[in-house]
């Protein structure tokens, strides 16, 4: 990734540490201390002891634990860290850190898209009329395309000519996320770093983005079924059959090949809220554990919006249990009792029989 320029786009000026300086950066140098006495204790970790046994020591044949369950351990002990008292400061840091929000509250940067850079992937490429193509995908719109191209062109006194007949192109720098392929991120050079979000020129992108890995197994899905989808309704119908073959595939996968495809299906269209769902922005007070519920959020059931009745299904019976007593037909519903819950929304409950056959399908269906 190039730091500088990342680090300029999102509002902080990089400064590279001398070599052979480790004061020149003591948290850095803390923080790896602090964490490298745990990380090395886990099992098939590298003995502290520097002698002539550590420099052979093979740490890929010793390996015993996967990069994920280090992770999830780096983090456990992070809080750890967190949570104890610090003889330096004579507290907890989480303490420590609620305190100074308390006192200097939170800088944040001008532009809060500039926080997406910071979590993407950075690359280099060019840009022309048509937009930026990259991973398959084009992302182009007519009135933002000709601004930045507007922009480059101050910058760069040489430009890629094309062919005869072909508009210039200019060297492109932007950051993508690897789960969202509705935009890309264009860092415009001696602008102070100004960030220009450039969409994808599919509709069906921009309002349902998916990861660039589905992305390209759609691609490849279309290639092997030899067929070329236009509209947007037979391109999700492409995504849907995708979906099904991923899924039989991991029904039949081994473990290492299941995590691969695992990982795809991870990046299909995400779930949007309904007609009439509602995004609530609230603040939380700062607590040591993290954990301070914020004020505002309804925590009432809806009643009203129910419009059938309620059905309260008996508990299932053992096997054998009451074969003397002779079973009522399925229709055969006892009388129904109306409960009133409140004075505007009343409840209808029922009883209706114990239906072994119905569960026995449900467990055959689903392995409960």
């Amino acid at each position: 990734m190039e730091i500088n320029t990342v680090g300029d786009a999102a509002g902080f000026k990089i400064t590279l540490a001398p070599i052979y300086t480790p004061e020149f950066k003591p948290w850095v140098e803390r923080f790896n201390a602090t964490m490298n006495g745990p990380l090395r204790t886990l099992p098939g970790g590298i003995p502290l002891e520097k002698d002539a046994a550590t420099a052979e020591y093979n740490a890929r044949a010793s390996a015993a634990l996967s990069v994920e369950s280090i992770a999830q351990l780096l983090a456990h002990r992070i809080m750890e860290y967190h949570l104890d008292e610090h003889d330096g400061i004579g507290m907890a840091p989480a303490r420590k850190w609620a305190e100074g929000l308390a006192e200097h509250d939170r800088p944040t940067v001008d532009d809060a898209r500039a926080y997406k850079l910071l979590l993407g992937h950075y690359e280099e490429g060019s840009i022309g009329a048509e937009g930026i193509i990259f991973r398959g995908q084009q992302y182009h719109d007519p009135g933002i395309t000709t601004m930045i191209l507007n922009l480059l062109a101050r910058l760069y006194s040489s430009r890629k000519s094309g062919k005869q007949g072909q508009s210039s192109r200019f060297p492109a720098q932007f950051i993508w996320q690897e789960m969202d392929t509705s935009s890309i991120a264009v860092v415009i050079g001696g602008t102070e770093g100004e960030i220009i979000e450039l969409p994808n020129f599919d509709e069906l992108h921009r309002e349902k983005p998916v990861s660039f890995a589905f992305a390209d197994g759609v691609r490849d899905y279309e290639r092997r079924q030899n067929k070329q989808f236009h509209t947007r309704e037979e391109r999700s119908e492409a995504r849907r059959e995708y979906q099904k073959e991923l899924e039989a595939i991991l029904a039949k996968a081994s473990h290492g090949d299941g995590k691969n495809v695992i990982r795809v299906l991870k990046g299909k269209e995400k779930l949007a809220l309904g007609p009439g769902g509602m995004v609530l922005d609230l603040k939380a007070e700062a607590s040591i554990d993290g954990r301070e519920k914020p004020k505002g959020i309804p925590m009432a059931m809806s009643l009203k919006d129910r419009v059938d009745p309620l059905v309260a299904q008996k508990g299932r019976k053992p096997r054998g249990a009451g074969k003397a007593a002779a079973r009522k037909p399925e229709i055969d519903l006892p009388s129904v009792t109306p409960v009133v819950i409140r004075d505007d929304y009343s409840m209808t409950i029922f009883e209706t029989s114990d239906d072994d056959a119905l569960l026995d399908e449900l467990e055959l269906r689903h392995g409960y």
